[in-house]
């Protein structure tokens, strides 16, 4: 016997395999399925992104401890991903890391000689 779930957007009832999960319903599945919530997004995709412009910016702010921990965790647990991804950013953006390294390099002398400077002669 099928499993299958009505969907309140589209008015019809579907098998369970056409609706994604959700924890915030109590039989563990969304209230509307699969092809409904595409058909949303792709109707109203700038209204998304904007959405999205506006909020993730704050959301990065606020959660960036915890931001960070997950990438350090899924780093370490797909290095071979990682760097490649790294390189593919590198090949896409050669300017920016050039900038990037020389800025870094800047830095990095000015550290080591605020460092020498701070160390009590003997």
């Amino acid at each position: 016997m099928e499993i299958t779930k009505y969907c309140s957007k589209c008015d019809t009832t579907k098998p369970i395999e056409q609706f994604s999960k959700s924890k915030r319903s109590a039989d563990a599945y969304s209230y509307t399925c699969k092809s409904c919530i595409k058909a949303y997004q792709l109707a109203n995709k700038e209204k998304l992104k904007a959405y999205q412009r506006e909020y993730q910016p704050q959301y990065k702010t606020e959660h960036k401890e915890e931001l960070n921990q997950y990438l350090k965790k899924w780093q370490q647990a797909n290095p071979e991903k990682s760097r490649a991804h790294v390189a593919a950013s590198k090949a896409r953006n050669p300017e920016y890391y050039k900038a990037y390294s020389r800025e870094w390099a800047r830095k990095d002398r000015l550290r080591k000689k605020l460092a020498k400077q701070q160390q009590p002669n003997d």
